[in-house]
């Protein structure tokens, strides 16, 4: 994935997040606040960053969660379904 630009995000534009596994297993997911995701389906990397369109895509390989923090926290999964909704993005991983 290329590497993402933050710097123009403020504070007060976040993303909640919430990634789940399917079915629930012992691979932990998450859930809480971000400043954007990035992820790929089949036509290429994509990021989702506050404010995006509302969208339903099948995602593969790996999503990067980018935290309010500047953490990088990274699941890899084969395939997957990301729900993006007024901010609101919902990841089903192994689906």
């Amino acid at each position: 994935m290329t590497e993402l630009d933050l710097t123009k995000i403020t504070g007060a534009q976040k993303l909640q997040i919430e990634v789940f596994w399917a079915p629930p297993s012992l691979q932990q997911g998450f859930r809480g606040l971000a400043l954007a995701v990035s992820a790929k389906n089949s036509i290429g990397a994509f990021d989702i960053l506050p404010g995006h369109e509302n969208f339903m895509s099948e995602v593969g390989g790996e999503i990067v969660i980018h935290t309010l923090e500047g953490q990088k926290i990274s699941f890899n999964f084969s395939r997957g379904v990301a729900e993006v909704s007024e901010n609101q993005v919902k990841i089903y991983l192994a689906v």
